[in-house]
């Protein structure tokens, strides 16, 4: 090599040393390696075959990439040469890699060394393996871990002890009291301060001191005693129902000094059990069916009232399919009913068709609910099955009255029909008849000199007016177009006269054609209309009105709609079942009186809709 010197480092030092001097480096215990301004290898010392495995004339004159070291690495090693190249001072590096028998972690000096001319002709790289020292590094920063979780685990215990609702409680051997948690306050009465190195006997009940005795015994040999019922007394003298589990507490060569004590109000568990065992006293007198399964219909539990309903004993069903009182054509309902419990619904009063065990069928109400465990999740079902044939009965009865009901109601219809009817024909025919024949003598008289002709012809004028008044009398009881050419024409009679007498424009649309509806239909559906449109005429200020009259999937819809003023629907309801408003509840029981359905709906300043159903047959 020729003489070269080193470049000052970053603390300024110098010296010239002849080139030849590296080759002393193989006696060096650091891992040292020489590279030129191509970064290819003109040197490595013995420290660098040992710590690869590799001899020094596999590096030289080959870069770190045409050694096939990863990029990464090759990428840190080429910014860090280049950067002393061209600065011509010192720079460190840190890094890893696999050597054939461990991974080494090194630390390096990059110095660079200068010509004659003060230019950097090659960089000597001063290794040394830290490999050791990073390993007590990471050893160290594990402990620190390890320590910071075990305080972190130890902080967390003693928050879990002192919000638990549980009272956590440490005593000595001798009894004392050691430790108090917010638990043990609730549930005894007593501060921590009033209890801390009392004896634990306080909170015994005199009839119960000879547990303690009991409990030390098993202390001493080692022994836990888990989930031990008893009754503890509090503060304030009252009693309270525990669950203890009491362990013993060792120290660090294993002697017990000590015992920590958990105890659990029960009290609100045997309440419940209370209740559980009232409940299953409940389920055992009913009489409707009470019926538990498995989430595949398995059943699990069944009363006696399921026994007398379905004729099996329980020791007939337990354990057997639920599908054994099912119809066959009924098993995709209970497929459907189980994946409804799945997700957790609940199927309310469901109606349907159960079988006995001698083959009848028999009609019931089904209620099922989704049974939980302690964690939330859906373990089964429970049933409760109503025989509902006496319902039926009641049911058909009630219907039959309701027929007979609306029978006679339409019945009455069509007498006081018939009696409008008949009164319009009078109207019509008698007073129409003097009338004329009065007109008749009037004119007579207006002939006669001897009559005031102005009063004549006044006397005229009134005539004409009262009989157009009977004729328009008449033609609102009972109008005859409604008998002779049928509901059409009526409503279209009655909108006419409502819009001759009303600013309100009044619109009638319909899909009958010619069809004529029973004599008993088109007479509600006249009357109802002509009561709306004269309760419009009077209080709703409408200024549109819109009669709809419509087939549609086997019903007749009649609806009246206004864009009035509108008005309180369940206050106007209350005056028609008091009595106080006769046209809500003569629609009302006109509709009922065919078997129709009646509605209104209203909103203050937002109109009024009345509206008129009935199912008809086909060839209505």
């Amino acid at each position: 090599m020729n003489k070269s010197k080193i470049a000052k480092t970053d603390e300024g030092g110098a010296a010239e040393v002849p080139g030849s001097s590296i080759q002393f480096a193989d006696y060096m215990q650091n891992i040292v390696a020489q590279f030129d301004a191509q970064f290819r290898h003109l040197y490595v010392n013995k420290a660098v075959e040992t710590a690869t495995g590799l001899p020094s004339e596999w590096f030289l004159g080959k870069t770190n990439r045409e050694l096939g070291m990863p990029r990464v690495l090759c990428d840190l090693w080429d910014r860090e040469l280049r950067t002393v190249f061209e600065s011509g001072r010192t720079s460190e590096i840190s890094f890893s890699f696999d050597g054939p028998s461990q991974k080494h972690q090194i630390y390096s000096r990059l110095i660079p060394l200068q010509g004659e001319d003060g230019i950097v002709t090659s960089v000597v790289s001063d290794g040394k393996d830290i490999t050791d020292l990073a390993q007590a590094q990471a050893q160290l920063q594990t402990l620190i871990r390890e320590r910071k979780a075990f305080e972190l685990d130890a902080e967390r215990f003693r928050a879990i002890v002192q919000h638990s609702d549980d009272a956590i409680i440490s005593k000595s051997l001798d009894g004392r009291i050691t430790s108090w948690n917010r638990g043990a306050a609730a549930i005894f009465g007593y501060t921590e301060e009033e209890m801390m190195g009392k004896p634990m006997v306080l909170l015994f009940p005199p009839d119960r001191l000879q547990e303690e005795g009991f409990i030390l015994e098993k202390l001493l040999a080692g022994e836990k005693v888990d989930h031990f019922e008893t009754v503890r007394m509090r503060k304030d003298q009252s009693l309270v129902n525990v669950s203890v589990t009491i362990s013993p507490i060792r120290d660090a060569t294993g002697r017990i000094v000590g015992a920590s004590k958990i105890a659990r109000d029960i009290t609100q568990r045997l309440r419940m059990e209370v209740m559980a065992e009232h409940f299953a006293a409940i389920v055992a007198s009913t009489d409707d069916a009470i019926i538990s399964k498995s989430l595949d219909g398995t059943v699990t539990s069944w009363n006696p009232a399921a026994q007398a309903m379905f004729g099996y004993a329980s020791q007939e069903i337990l354990g057997k399919s639920i599908r054994r009182i099912i119809p066959d054509d009924l098993w995709n309902d209970e497929d459907l009913i189980l994946e409804r419990l799945r997700q957790g619904e609940k199927i309310d009063h469901f109606e349907t068709v159960r079988r006995h065990k001698n083959g009848s069928l028999l009609d019931v109400s089904v209620t099922i609910s989704p049974i939980r465990d302690a964690d939330g999740w859906i373990t089964g079902a429970s049933k409760i099955v109503r025989d509902n044939s006496a319902r039926k009965r009641y049911l058909a009865a009630q219907k039959e009255h309701i027929n007979r009901s609306q029978m006679l109601t339409r019945q009455v219809i069509e007498a006081q029909e018939d009696e409008r009817r008949r009164v319009a024909l009078e109207l019509h025919d008698e007073l129409g008849q003097t009338l004329t024949a009065l007109k008749i003598n009037l004119q007579l008289a207006q002939q006669a000199p001897s009559t005031t002709p102005g009063h004549l012809s006044e006397s005229l004028t009134l005539i004409d007016h009262a009989m157009r008044e009977v004729r328009r009398l008449a033609h609102t009881l009972r109008p005859p177009m409604l008998d002779d050419l049928g509901l059409i024409p009526a409503l279209r009679w009655l909108v006419d006269q409502h819009t001759s007498r009303s600013k309100a424009e009044i619109l009638f649309d319909h899909d009958l054609g010619g069809t004529r509806l029973p004599p008993e239909m088109e007479t509600v559906c006249f009357r109802v209309a002509q009561e709306a449109l004269t309760n419009i005429a009077r209080h709703a200020h409408a200024s549109r009105v819109v009669i709809d009259l419509r087939k549609r999937a086997g019903w007749l819809d009649m609806t009246l709609t206004d864009n009035g003023r509108g008005f309180d629907i369940r206050a106007k309801r209350a005056l028609a079942e008091a009595g106080a408003s006769l046209g809500i509840l003569g629609m009302q029981q006109r509709a009922d009186a065919v078997g129709a359905q009646f509605s209104m709906d209203a909103q203050l300043g937002q109109g009024c809709t009345v509206t008129l159903r009935k199912q008809i047959e086909a060839s209505e």
